[in-house]
């Protein structure tokens, strides 16, 4: 089984970007769980306004049969 580690972070950007990194880790997750790979959240840090994310580290796991 593989893995490979994904960071997501807004940096030191305006609150927008924060909004835009909760976006694509919803999408990343749903996407990972459709492809029915494993994935563990190591990080996540709340962002200024509620529902945003500062950054995240999502690992993921899978066969390398792609």
């Amino acid at each position: 089984m593989k893995t490979k580690t994904i960071q997501i972070t807004a940096g030191s950007g305006p609150a927008e970007c924060n909004w835009v990194v909760a976006k694509v880790l919803k999408v990343l997750l749903k996407e990972v769980t459709n492809e029915k790979l494993n994935y563990t959240l190591l990080h996540q840090e709340k962002g200024q306004e509620n529902g945003t994310v500062r950054s995240a580290t999502v690992q993921l796991a899978g066969d390398d049969k792609r």
